[in-house]
């Protein structure tokens, strides 16, 4: 696994800050990785000032796959890094311009499925999609940014753990509340990742009940065991390993960012879905969903609702 410059920094000034804590600053900016861990992803100093001809490039270049070849256009564009040298976008680049297209075209460009579903709907539309998928028979979850919560939980032990080893109090399950807790369950990670197996979720649970709660308060203790268990085993041991290995080379990218609006189950089969209406994948989205998902194999589909007097019927069960 990499070790970032933030993580360098933090062990090279470790042993100094143990004697005098007030003698270096844990701030969050030791995690720090790339642009993809910036609070307000596509919103620094630069690319919020992008004038409509360089945002116009940038999706020129995308989807028409042409060189850009304003001169000044391609100065800028290198100089914010959304541009190579050879004239190839960035992927900081390619994820900005796909987050100014329509959402049929983001569909196109991410792979995903796009189906759309012509009904009277009515309230809030990830609960309806979601009745509507229970009534088909399939387990049907509000995500929103609970999987965060999950990665906290299914490290929980690793976090209890490390704690009680420095001598530290522990109020939280979120693994960026306390960094020396975190660099440490970094530093050990193989290790607690070794004890994972298909009954981890219970088991931890005696151990990790008490913060369950707070993690999720609209919640029973109950249902959101039931909701991490549900996904665990849906996706499997190696899957969940593997996207707990991303969030640690990167947690501020991931860290309850740009996760669906479902988690889906049915005949033991598990897929995302994200639930639109007039709207389009945000930037959070557009970096969570490729690195995360899409790179373990994980299906997702976008539904997008029309309220439509006529019905037409949505997908079928066995779509699913």
């Amino acid at each position: 696994m990499a070790i970032t410059d933030g993580e360098k920094k933090f062990w090279e000034n470790y042993a100094a800050w143990k004697k005098n804590p007030r003698a270096f600053y844990l701030s969050k900016d030791l995690l720090l990785v790339d642009w993809k861990s910036k609070k307000y992803r596509g919103k620094d100093r630069w690319n919020d000032k992008l004038s409509p001809s360089q945002w116009q490039a940038l999706k020129t270049a995308l989807i028409d796959n042409k060189k850009i070849q304003k001169k000044t256009t391609l100065l800028a564009l290198r100089k914010r890094g959304l541009l190579e040298e050879s004239g190839e976008l960035t992927t900081y680049g390619r994820l900005l311009a796909i987050k100014e297209l329509p959402l049929e075209q983001q569909c196109i460009e991410l792979n995903i499925p796009l189906e759309e579903w012509h009904m009277p709907w009515r309230g809030e539309p990830e609960k309806y999609v979601r009745s509507v998928l229970s009534d088909r028979g399939a387990e049907a979850f509000c995500l929103e940014n609970t999987f965060g919560h999950f990665i906290d939980y299914m490290m929980g032990k690793a976090t209890l753990s490390t704690a009680e080893k420095l001598d530290k109090k522990v109020f939280t399950l979120n693994l960026l509340y306390d960094l020396e807790v975190f660099f440490w369950v970094k530093r050990e990670l193989d290790n607690h990742l070794s004890i994972i197996d298909i009954d981890h979720c219970l088991s931890i649970f005696p151990q990790c009940s008490p913060f369950l709660t707070p993690l999720l308060e609209e919640y029973s203790e109950n249902y959101v065991l039931l909701l991490f268990d549900s996904i665990f085993r849906s996706l499997g041991v190696e899957k969940v390993k593997k996207i707990i290995l991303k969030y640690f080379d990167n947690p501020l990218a991931y860290n309850f960012r740009g996760w669906p609006d479902l988690f889906v189950i049915e005949n033991q089969l598990s897929c995302f879905v994200e639930v639109k209406t007039t709207d389009r994948l945000h930037i959070n989205q557009l970096v969570t969903i490729p690195d995360l998902i899409q790179a373990n194999g994980i299906p997702i589909k976008i539904v997008r609702l029309h309220n439509s007097r006529k019905y037409y019927p949505s997908p079928t069960q066995a779509d699913y």
